[in-house]
């Protein structure tokens, strides 16, 4: 299979394209593109329209070279392969680990304290919603919320009663997106990506939301 030209381009081919896309999908991830009609439109169209072009072109080269130089022949070559093979299963294994173990709650939300523009704030008990471009107000609710860590729940887990829960809704308004999430004392949902997490250190101490509200208020 590796002694023909064929076999050389599928290699590369597809272990580029896993490259590309594991980055492109990381991107959009972090911008929340996938929310949007208008992101998935143009993420198919970039990866049809370039990326597959772009890497049919590297893999053609790539499979050349290594006929032209006869690399296949060198003991060292079969680190290539290895390295082919394991980086992909790794990048996957960090994946699932990072998308379903615990991570910080300021992780899950996705978000650092510098790029926030306005917060936007509303707890129960509280009929109207404050906004504040404060940075001092977004990093003093970034530092609360990293003391948090939380897990990937499933759908069926999560119960939509939350009339005995003590919560709030936060907006974070960035320069190119928004974050919109219900948290609870023991939970949060995330509405940007439809995710539900579980508080793991929790509860949240509502107690101190509540004089942070009447602080930025």
């Amino acid at each position: 299979m590796y002694r023909s030209r064929s076999g050389y381009y599928w290699m590369y081919f597809i272990f580029i394209l896993f490259i590309f896309s594991y980055i492109g999908f990381y991107v959009a991830e972090q911008y929340y593109l996938w929310s949007a009609f208008i992101g998935i439109l143009f993420g198919v169209m970039v990866f049809f329209l370039a990326l597959i072009p772009f890497t049919d072109y590297l893999a053609n080269r790539l499979s050349r070279f290594t006929e032209e130089k006869e690399l296949h022949a060198k003991g060292a070559f079969k680190f290539v392969l290895a390295f082919i093979v394991i980086l992909p299963l790794a990048l996957i294994a960090f994946s699932l680990f990072d998308e379903f173990g615990e991570k910080n709650l300021t992780k899950a939300l996705s978000y650092v304290p510098g790029d926030v523009e306005t917060v936007e704030f509303m707890s129960d008990g509280n009929a109207g919603v404050w906004q504040n471009s404060s940075k001092e107000a977004a990093a003093e609710l970034h530092d609360f919320f990293g003391q948090y860590e939380v897990k990937k729940m499933s759908d069926s887990d999560w119960d939509s009663d939350v009339s005995k829960e003590t919560g709030l809704m936060l907006t974070l308004h960035m320069k190119n997106h928004i974050i919109i999430a219900y948290i609870y004392e023991n939970r949060m949902h995330l509405l940007n990506d439809g995710n539900y997490y579980s508080v793991m250190n929790g509860p949240i101490d509502m107690e101190w939301v509540a004089e942070y509200n009447e602080r930025y208020n």
